[in-house]
């Protein structure tokens, strides 16, 4: 359970949307400057505090310890307030280097509350970034300027205000962050003092990736007639990652004007089962929407037949209605490169690698071919409450429902085409990616109950129990559909060394009752 806690928690970690800090942005961005180290230098090279000592004990303190006079603190025009104002005379370039506590993704920095008034002004002379301490990239910015509300007048103008410096493109990777500023103003008249009471940086903290598969997006076609459904295929190709992947997280963009998002279907190994699939968290009308896959299995690093090895083997199927005609573009590529994830296993600990996005084009149209379809129908077999029937698209894997009829007397064990067979084809919630009329008859097993763990029927749940689901797992033995079902006691629609590791506990008395009953 904490290796799934882990894997779950690291996932969130690399999402854009998710806040884990005590500095948060309105667009829910950590300030990564929060308490770092930094050093200075240059042909200033020579801070004070807000008395105007000498500060040059380098413990990168009063930029980073989130105190502003505009976020709580009140101003005093001459002095400023303690642990507040940094000042730097005479303002040749100054050079400031913060060491990041993880390699981030930086969108923005923020030089909270600067004088720009009477002989103070700062000047961004440049920001640059590196991986290594050693090679440094300059980063391309935007830079806006807030007055700050409440905050004393100079001859009746702001002096006080937040920078904000917009990179224009992500910064990634990022372990060092440098800030060169000087004292010269827009005239490139140098003033004598640069005043600053804090600097900050948003944006997201995560593991270092690098590129470990591409996004391949496809339609069944290119054309789709409003108020029908097209299936888009999302896979995951070219996968070079060390060992394979184990979860995945991609924002999805299209056109909400011209198409609505119906439903989003994924596609996983067989091994991965029913149980632990996060898809399409939030609203499919936003966009981006972000489509996310994690298995949730709790020996997740031991067994690698959770690893996704091979190209087209996960991915998601998306089902498209036309709403208004034109072309709609679909892309898993918004320039939002920190958030486009890949998690793999790698040498037994969880890493992050990075996935190439795609896109694709469709058009809206009256008269578009109307897609091909197919009929998923249930018989109960002599029960009841059998599902609804269901509609596939061409291509497009579907869901089977999750609902399962009754039977007195019975115990469901799954879905077959053949209305005499005892051999189960499909369970519940399956995916079902034939393109074909089908009608699934449910499979059913005498004796009301079941009992969960006794997969040797002979009343007992012990050890015995678990040898034998083991040697099935070792493909050392063959399972009746009853006995499957009675072995899997953690009902995650398997039948492994997890059943056999709860069915001795069970036995050891260190558990009262199993998940699947619970």
């Amino acid at each position: 359970m904490k290796k799934i806690l882990a894997l779950i928690l690291s996932l969130v970690l690399c999402l854009g949307t998710a806040s884990f800090g005590a500095v948060v942005s309105a667009e829910g961005e950590t300030n990564l400057l929060l308490g770092t180290d930094y050093v200075y230098s240059g042909n200033d090279a020579f801070f004070k505090d807000f008395m105007g000592n000498d500060n040059n004990d380098n413990s990168g303190v009063l930029l980073t310890d989130g105190i502003t006079r505009d976020n709580g603190s009140s101003f005093n025009d001459i002095y400023g307030v303690p642990g507040t104002t940094v000042e730097i005379e005479h303002g040749e370039d100054t050079i400031v280097t913060f060491t990041l506590a993880n390699p981030s993704v930086i969108n923005y920095a923020v030089l909270g509350c600067v004088r720009r008034s009477g002989n103070r002004y700062i000047n961004i002379v440049s920001i640059q970034t590196s991986a290594n301490g050693i090679d440094y990239n300059t980063v391309s910015f935007t830079e806006t300027a807030y007055a700050i509300s409440g905050a004393p007048l100079y001859d009746g103008a702001d002096q006080y205000f937040d920078v904000k410096a917009t990179f224009t493109k992500p910064a990634e990777g990022v372990k060092y962050l440098r800030f060169a500023f000087n004292t010269y103003d827009k005239t490139g008249t140098q003033q004598a003092i640069l005043n600053i009471d804090e600097i900050e940086a948003y944006g997201y903290a995560n593991s270092p990736y690098s590129l470990g598969a591409n996004v391949e997006l496809s339609s069944t076609a290119d054309t789709v007639r409003t108020g029908d459904l097209i299936a888009v295929d999302v896979s995951i190709k070219d996968i070079s990652t060390p060992f394979g992947i184990v979860s995945c997280d991609l924002p999805l963009t299209y056109d909400t004007e011209k198409l609505e998002l119906v439903s989003v279907t994924p596609k996983y190994p067989t091994a991965w089962g029913n149980k632990g699939i996060l898809v399409g968290e939030g609203a499919l009308t936003a966009s981006p929407c972000w489509l996310r896959m994690v298995c949730d299995a709790s020996d997740l690093l031991t067994n690698s037949a959770y690893y996704v090895k091979e190209d087209g083997a996960m991915g998601f199927t998306l089902l498209f209605k036309g709403k208004a005609e034109g072309s709609a573009l679909i892309a898993v590529d918004n320039d939002m490169t920190e958030s486009r994830f890949l998690m793999i296993v790698d040498g037994g600990e969880l890493a992050n690698y990075g996935a190439e996005g795609d896109s694709l084009t469709l058009t809206v149209s009256n008269s578009a071919q109307s897609a091909v379809s197919y009929t998923v129908s249930y018989d109960a077999n002599g029960g009841v409450n059998a599902p609804a029937a269901q509609t596939k698209l061409q291509g497009a894997p579907l869901a089977l429902s999750n609902s399962i009829p009754v039977r007195d007397g019975y115990t469901f064990l799954g879905w077959a085409s053949s209305k005499d067979s005892a051999k189960s084809e499909y369970s519940a919630g399956a995916i079902y990616s034939a393109d074909a009329d089908i009608t699934l008859y449910a499979v059913w097993a005498e004796g009301s109950s079941i009992v969960f763990g006794d997969v040797n029927s002979d009343g007992k749940v012990n050890s015995l129990d678990a040898a034998m689901i083991l040697r099935y797992d070792a493909a050392l033995a063959d399972f009746t559909d009853k006995q499957k079902v009675c072995g899997d006691v953690s009902g995650d629609g398997r039948t492994n060394s997890l059943d056999a590791a709860f069915v001795l506990r069970y036995d050891a008395d260190l558990i009262g009752s199993f998940p699947v009953s619970k």
